[in-house]
């Protein structure tokens, strides 16, 4: 899901690049997949890239409803022309 919103985020769907990296947050809590310290970084770096497009509020809220969309709704999103 990391790698797919850097794709959404390429292809200027910000907002979907924000929700699929709160659930990749949310699916690595719930099977308990901590990131190694590379992944700390590119996902840093991620938030990062999506802050600065996004602002703030508007990463936040769309970070906050990616956690909350279930895995096989962010893999639709990630399918979502």
């Amino acid at each position: 899901l990391e790698a797919m919103s850097d794709i959404r985020a390429a292809v200027g769907k910000p907002a979907s690049a924000a929700r699929l990296l709160g659930a990749a947050d949310a699916e690595r809590e719930a099977v308990g997949m901590a990131r190694s310290v590379v992944e700390l970084r590119q996902t840093a770096s991620r938030e990062a890239r999506l802050r600065a497009v996004l602002g703030d509020s508007e990463f936040s809220s769309h970070r906050d409803a990616g956690r909350a969309l279930g895995l096989a709704a962010a893999i639709a999103e990630v399918f979502d022309a």
